[in-house]
């Protein structure tokens, strides 16, 4: 993960953690009323989620890279070099 991933992931954490602490700063408000029951809570986090997993693919084809992803892998054996020992002359 990059720098820029961890920042990416920790500003979605603090969006959610900010919005649970509305539900005990200010219960009396009607983000505070909603996220104070299981289900509001709920789907603040998925709305959250959805929200960003729109963003970041739109953020990763403008050029920001928040994770590598490793290649494939090669077997030693299956190398691409040409044999030239066992080859007889035409």
């Amino acid at each position: 993960m990059t720098g820029l991933g961890v920042c990416w992931y920790g500003l979605c954490i603090f969006i959610l953690f900010c919005g649970f602490a509305v539900a005990s700063i200010a219960p009396q408000s009607w983000l505070g009323a909603q996220l104070r029951t299981v289900f509001g809570a709920l789907g603040f986090a998925y709305s959250v989620m959805i929200a960003m997993s729109f963003v970041e693919p739109f953020l990763v084809k403008r050029g920001f890279v928040f994770a590598y992803r490793p290649g494939p892998v090669q077997d030693p054996d299956e190398s691409t070099e040409v044999a030239t020992k066992d080859v007889e002359p035409a």
